[in-house]
Formats: structure tokens, C-alpha cells, sequence
């Protein structure tokens, strides 16, 4: 009996570790999908990221509203910068619920039917908001603001296998976070990354380049530091042309 329970004890660390290896491989498969989704949208639209608001500075609390558009019938609401958690709303086909979010996230999320197909509110996988802006935008020198909001060929990409493309912005296996936490702020955690290149890799988010700060990123001009750092992935440094690895 002793042995028995020395043996079940010596196989759980195994066990857990087979379980993460497999979900985070589902997330992988995900995301993967997602980007091919994505290639195929630029392939119709001269190359750009999927795109379903206008480069119009919003701020709700100092007045300026949401903007509304009409995606296959369907009226959603966001901002320029919501194009890169909403872009799958214009993808074709329309992601199902369960190709957006991670394997790990809690059951019963929101719905919202687009054309008449159901997919999630949320997604748990981003495109980098660097696909949104020149690059500039992305520096601390050459920050200018709402002028600089433009989507960026796909295909400018300087570093493809070092410039991620999408990332996987919730996890839920950080411990007092049963919702799930922000992955760019977990220091131990990995996450997916869908490179440039298509390929996959897990990633602690922390342990990847740094981006930079933008003030004008909700519409108006703020001072950093000159040692402050911005998130990985979605606010590299030179946009489109830095690298996060």
C-alpha cells in the first residue's frame, strides 16, 4: 500500500505537467488557425490586417463615443485600436466560439452572432496592435498620435520569425485568478506567440523584448520615463519593423 501511494505521489508532478503540455499545444493549434485565417483576409485586402473601424480618436468618458459599424449585418462597437481584438468579426469563415478562446478559459463566455453565425465577444488571442500603426508610432521619438494610424502590410515585416503577429492575451492558470490574468504581465507563465512566419512557440511574455510606452495610444500625449518600458508583442519598439525576440 505504501508503495502504491509513493508511486501515485511520484506520477501527479508528471501528470499536471502532460495536461499543460497538451493544452497549451490546443492553444498553439488555435492560434495557428487563427493566423491562417488572417493571411487569407490580407490576401483579399492588398495585404493589411482585417479592419472594421475607422482611425478616429474615441474616448467615452471625455465624450467622444464608441464608433459603430456593421459587420455582415451585425452592429459591434470599438475603437481604432479594437481592430486588433476584433479582427476575427471579418474573417471568412467566421471563427467558431471555441477557436478563439484558450482551452483553459471558463465555460460560458459572452456570444455575439455575426451574420447569423455565433462566435465569441471575447477572444483570448490578439493581433499585435503594431499591425495598426506606422512604425514611429513605436518609437519614443516619433510619437505623433491619431496621423499615425494606419494598418500595415502584412508583409512589411522586417524580422518574420522574430515579430509576432498574433498572442495569446489571457491565461488561466495563474493561481487567485480563476477569470485569467493579462499574460503580458505574468512572469512565469507561457503563452502563445504566432510569429510572422506562421510558426508557433510558447513564450513568457516577460522574457521577451520590451515595447515601448505611448502616450497617444488612448488619444492624447503622455511623458515616460526615459528607462520606462512598454509591452512586448503588441507595442514593440519600430512597430512592425523591431523584433520581440
Amino acid at each position: 500500500m505504501v508503495v502504491v501511494v509513493i508511486l501515485i505521489a511520484l506520477s501527479v508532478p508528471s501528470l499536471r505537467k502532460a495536461r499543460s503540455s497538451a493544452q497549451e499545444l490546443t492553444d498553439a493549434v488555435r492560434i495557428k488557425q487563427l493566423g491562417l485565417l488572417v493571411a487569407a483576409y490580407a490576401n483579399d485586402f492588398k495585404d493589411l490586417p482585417p479592419v472594421i473601424f475607422s482611425p478616429t480618436y474615441v474616448n467615452p468618458s471625455l465624450g467622444s463615443p464608441w464608433q459603430q459599424a456593421t459587420v455582415r449585418g451585425t452592429v459591434v462597437q470599438g475603437g481604432w485600436f479594437s481592430n486588433a481584438t476584433k479582427f476575427y468579426y471579418a474573417l471568412s469563415p467566421l471563427p467558431s466560439i471555441q477557436a478563439v478562446t484558450s482551452v483553459k478559459a471558463p465555460k460560458g463566455r459572452y456570444t455575439i452572432t455575426i451574420g447569423g453565425e455565433r462566435t465569441s465577444y471575447l477572444s483570448d488571442f490578439y493581433l499585435a496592435d503594431v499591425f495598426y500603426a506606422d512604425p514611429d508610432y513605436w518609437t519614443r521619438t516619433g510619437q505623433r498620435g491619431v496621423s499615425q494610424w494606419h494598418p500595415q502590410p502584412i508583409s512589411a515585416v522586417a524580422f518574420p520569425s522574430r515579430k509576432g503577429l498574433l498572442w495569446q492575451s489571457m491565461i488561466y492558470d495563474v493561481p487567485g485568478f480563476p477569470s485569467g490574468t493579462n499574460a503580458c504581465c505574468t512572469g512565469t507563465n507561457p503563452t502563445a506567440i504566432l510569429w510572422a512566419d506562421q510558426s508557433v512557440s510558447n513564450e513568457v511574455m516577460s522574457k521577451l523584448n520590451p515595447g515601448v510606452p505611448n502616450g497617444w495610444y488612448h488619444g492624447g500625449p503622455i511623458g515616460f520615463p526615459d528607462d520606462a518600458i512598454g509591452p512586448p508583442v503588441y507595442g514593440t519598439e519600430r512597430g512592425i519593423l523591431g523584433t520581440d525576440r
